[in-house]
């Protein structure tokens, strides 16, 4: 599977948004030194990346 990142600019607000748009999170908000991330999945369970660098 491959599995494509988008940049936004607040990952834990963006997951939020998914969910209120009907969207599922497939992997909660990670936060490691200069990157966090998360994987969500719209409503049909195409499955996206989100990421924010530093």
């Amino acid at each position: 599977m491959v599995t494509f990142f988008v940049a936004v600019d607040d990952v834990d607000s963006a997951v939020n948004r998914a969910r209120e748009l009907g969207g599922r999170v497939v992997q909660e908000p990670q936060h490691v030194p200069g990157v966090a991330f998360a994987l969500i999945a719209d409503p049909q369970g195409h499955v996206v990346g989100l990421t924010k660098q530093g």
